[in-house]
C-alpha cells in the first residue's frame, strides 16, 4: 500500500537530481537559476510531500501496535489518588480511538475512589492482562488454602485442648467424689463400732410417713384381703350359676371364668408381697423407735468428752482422736 507512495517520491527525486546535458540539474536554468515557474510548482511539491509525511507517520504509529483494529478495556486497582485522577481522565489516544467504548467503561466503573480503567491494545496485552489476572487468582486460592488450613489446625488444637481439659476435669470429680465417699464411710463405720448411728432426720422423718400411710391403708375395713374374699365368692356365686344354664354359653363362660381366676392368683401374689412389705415396715418402725430413742439418749449425754458424767460427743481434741476418732466415750 504504501510501497508504490515510497517509490514514486524516490523517482521525484532522483529526476530532481539529476544532472542536465549543460552540466546542470533540470531543476535549474542554464545559467542556473530557476524560472518562475519551477519555483510554483516545487512549493506544491513541498506542500504535498509534507501531507503525505504526516499520513504516513501516523498510520506508522497504528501499524506498530499489535493489532490496531482491537481494543478493550479493563479495570486496575490503585491505591495512589494523583495517578488514579490522572487515569480517571483518560488517556488521548484511547478516547478518539473508541469513544464509545470509553464511555462505557467509565460507566461501568464500580468504585472510582479506588479503581479505574486500563485501556488494552491487541490481543497481546489481553494475554498479558488474562495470565496477569490468572496468576494473581493463583496466589489469592493458594493464600485461602493457607488460611483454612490454619483454621483447621487451630479448631483441631482447641477441640483437643477442650476435651483434655473435660477429661482432667472428670477425672479429678471421680478423685473427690471416691476421696467423699471413701469419708464418709469411714465415718460411718466409726460411729457404728461406737454404738452410734449418724441420722438423717427429714429422711427418717419421711420414711415415717409413708410408714403410717401404708400402715392405714392396710388397716382399712375395706382392705385386700377383704377384696379377695369378694373375689373370691363372686367366682362361686359364677361356678354355680354356670353348672345351671348348661352348656349354651360354655365357651364364653369359661373364658370368664379362667380371667377371674388369673386376676384373683394376681391378687392373691400382690396380697402377699403387700403382707411382708407391712411386716417388714412394722419392723423397721420398731428398729426406727430404737435408734430414736438411742439418738435422744446421745442428745442428753454429749456433753464433750472427758467430762465429769462421760457420755459421747463430738471433739477435735488431738489427744481424744489418737484415741477414738470423732466418737469416742468419755472418760472419768
Amino acid at each position: 500500500m504504501f510501497g508504490g507512495f515510497q517509490q514514486q517520491q524516490q523517482q521525484q527525486q532522483q529526476q530532481q537530481q539529476a544532472p542536465s546535458l549543460f552540466g546542470g540539474q533540470m531543476q535549474m536554468g542554464v545559467m542556473g537559476q530557476q524560472q518562475p515557474w519551477q519555483l510554483g510548482m516545487t512549493s506544491q511539491q513541498n506542500e504535498a510531500q509534507q501531507q503525505y509525511m504526516r499520513e504516513i507517520e501516523t498510520r506508522k504509529t497504528a501499524l506498530e501496535r499489535p493489532n490496531p483494529r482491537f481494543l478493550a478495556y479493563s479495570y486496575t486497582y490503585q491505591t495512589n489518588k494523583q495517578v488514579l485522577q490522572q487515569k480517571l481522565q483518560g488517556l488521548p489516544d484511547a478516547i478518539q480511538l473508541a469513544p464509545d467504548k470509553w464511555s462505557r467503561a467509565v460507566q461501568g466503573n464500580p468504585n472510582p475512589n479506588e479503581i479505574h480503567p486500563d485501556v488494552i491494545y491487541g490481543f497481546e496485552q489481553l494475554e498479558q492482562r488474562f495470565n496477569q489476572a490468572k496468576s494473581m487468582t493463583e496466589q489469592v486460592l493458594q493464600e485461602e488454602a493457607k488460611q483454612k488450613k490454619r483454621l483447621q489446625d487451630l479448631e483441631l488444637g482447641f477441640t483437643t485442648k477442650t476435651l483434655r481439659l473435660l477429661e482432667e476435669n472428670r477425672q479429678r470429680h471421680m478423685a473427690i467424689s471416691n476421696l467423699l465417699t471413701k469419708v464418709h464411710t469411714q465415718l460411718e463405720a466409726f460411729a457404728e463400732s461406737q454404738g452410734n448411728v449418724l441420722h438423717n432426720r427429714q429422711a427418717e422423718q419421711s420414711l415415717a410417713d409413708d410408714y403410717a400411710k401404708l400402715e392405714t391403708k392396710v388397716q382399712q375395713p375395706a382392705d385386700i384381703a377383704n377384696h379377695v374374699m369378694v373375689l373370691r365368692k363372686s367366682v362361686q356365686v359364677l361356678t354355680g350359676q354356670k353348672n345351671e344354664q348348661g352348656t349354651k354359653l360354655k365357651r364364653n363362660e369359661d373364658e370368664s371364668y379362667s380371667s377371674l381366676t388369673s386376676f384373683l392368683e394376681l391378687v392373691a401374689k400382690q396380697s402377699e408381697a403387700l403382707s411382708a412389705v407391712w411386716r417388714m415396715t412394722v419392723a423397721t418402725k420398731e428398729h426406727a423407735n430404737v435408734l430414736s430413742q438411742a439418738s435422744s439418749a446421745f442428745s442428753g449425754s454429749s456433753r464433750g468428752v472427758g467430762g465429769p458424767g462421760g457420755g459421747l460427743g463430738f471433739t477435735t481434741d488431738p489427744s481424744v482422736l489418737t484415741q477414738g476418732g470423732y466418737f469416742g466415750a468419755g472418760r472419768p
